[in-house]
């Protein structure tokens, strides 16, 4: 049951879930190899989540095993989001072959891999490919796994310029949603329909309500990405002001999360639309960014 929880709770991007479930492990002294394990990863991917990468690393590589298969996948699974986030070519490259090698060696299919394979075509800018592995991975999953597969799929086609195919995107995720509770699914479902109208013009106003509602989830990029959507959406329309507050809470929510390369852009817009230097606790914040960024408003 615990290897169940782990890989349901995991790929459903379920901090809380995750969270029941080492409480339940230790709830229940489950100090076997099983609880051992289990709790690793999933003590893997909180952190991970919340940026602390090496704490992540350090917990996965206590794992000496990898079966049965919904331990193997959910260790793979953190390992190439950590690669992900290193954005670092090599350790991208190993994660995948791992990830490969230990799909041709199980029984049961990995359709998660055409997800996993899609992730590392987006970080090298083929965001074709990336949007056709994830909806290849999408037909595979109904509800809110077939949502989180679209979403992917959606953000390749926005970053390709697709801003329509992006728009209907989101309406798929929104549809296979549908009877669902998934906060995280939902908030990546509105983030991604907002971020398509707001790039051909079409979102009037700053939408105060998502602003609210994006704070009650517990998803740092989610969060971020919804805040900085909104603050080029404030920036379009003259609001300078509410432009800059809004940059500068998405740059804050992101570094807590981790993402000090994400977080340049929000810093970066918030400097465009009229602050002259940054806000005072941003400052370390500007100083860990790369020396060039570009903005797409």
């Amino acid at each position: 049951m615990l290897y169940r929880w782990l890989r349901v709770a995991l790929f459903a991007n379920d901090r809380r879930a995750l969270g029941l479930l080492l409480h339940e492990i230790h709830r229940s002294d489950a100090t076997g190899v099983t609880g051992i394990h289990v709790a690793a990863v999933a003590t893997a991917a909180i952190a991970a989540v919340d940026g602390a990468f090496d704490r992540a690393r350090e917990r996965l590589d206590s794992v000496p095993v990898r079966e049965p298969f919904d331990l193997g996948l959910a260790w793979h699974a953190v390992r190439v989001f950590l690669a992900r986030r290193s954005e670092a070519p090599a350790d991208v490259a190993r994660a995948l072959a791992a990830a490969r090698s230990w799909a041709a060696s199980v029984a049961e299919p990995v359709p998660e891999l055409e997800s996993w394979e899609g992730w590392i075509a987006f970080l090298s800018g083929d965001y074709a490919r990336a949007e056709r592995l994830h909806r290849e991975c999408a037909q595979e999953f109904c509800g809110p796994r077939r949502a989180q597969c679209l979403l992917d799929a959606g953000a390749a086609a926005l970053e390709r310029g697709a801003f329509d195919a992006a728009l209907e995107t989101a309406e798929e995720a929104q549809e296979a949603l549908r009877g669902h509770r998934h906060p995280f699914a939902a908030g990546r479902s509105e983030w991604l329909r907002r971020a398509a109208l707001s790039r051909t013009d079409r979102a009037a106003h700053v939408d105060e309500d998502l602003v609210r509602i994006a704070g009650t989830i517990d998803a740092p990029q989610v969060v971020g990405l919804t805040l900085l959507t909104e603050a080029s959406v404030a920036c379009r329309h003259g609001r300078a002001d509410r432009a800059s507050e809004l940059a500068d809470e998405s740059t804050r929510v992101l570094v807590r999360g981790g993402l000090h390369s994400l977080a340049s852009v929000p810093a970066g817009l918030g400097l465009v639309a009229g602050r002259s230097t940054p806000a005072a606790d941003l400052q370390p914040s500007f100083d860990r960014l790369p020396p060039a960024l570009t903005i797409q408003a």
